[in-house]
């Protein structure tokens, strides 16, 4: 049986941390129908936490320089409106100011990017990368990885918690 062969084109985190690869085949199929260069970025290494700034060509290269700025985890609570009460998401994200968290949730990145890998698609209306379909409400600091679920920790009280002073 003779069948066909499908292959998806990434690179690794250039400072050789284990498990961290990039998928950039979406960036390269955009950057050919577009007869265009496509910049993406900056993506950032789960481990090291060093940020990469992407250009795919048409040609099928892709060039990366590494962001100047490194940044720390964080967990993101995001919600799925319009509903009478909210889905709640918890995602593992990055420490940011407040605004730059709403530009990047609520319009720039598509939900597949926080929701992780198991998920292979999501579409809303016929749209199959569908920016802003979640709300940024509110940034976690995080270290050690807590555990979140339904018999830990309900998400709506950490969303209508106090923040400490100290």
């Amino acid at each position: 049986m003779r069948v066909d062969l499908k292959s998806t084109r990434y690179f690794l985190c250039p400072h050789g941390c284990p498990g961290q690869k990039f998928e950039v085949e979406h960036l390269i199929e955009d950057a050919q129908k577009r007869g265009k260069i496509r910049d993406a970025g900056p993506w950032y290494c789960d481990v090291c936490h060093k940020g990469f700034d992407i250009k795919a060509y048409p040609g099928g290269s892709v060039e990366i320089e590494e962001a100047k700025k490194r940044i720390e985890p964080a967990l993101i609570i995001l919600a799925i409106p319009p509903l009478p009460e909210p889905i709640y998401l918890l995602t593992e994200g990055y420490s940011h100011p407040e605004e730059q968290h709403a530009f990047h949730y609520n319009e720039n990145t598509c939900p597949l990017n926080y929701l992780g890998s198991s998920l292979r698609t999501i579409e809303y209306r016929k749209d199959t990368d569908p920016h802003g379909i979640a709300r940024f409400v509110k940034e976690i600091p995080w270290e050690p990885r807590p555990t979140y679920g339904p018999r830990e920790k309900l998400l709506s009280d950490e969303v209508n918690r106090k923040e400490e002073k100290h």
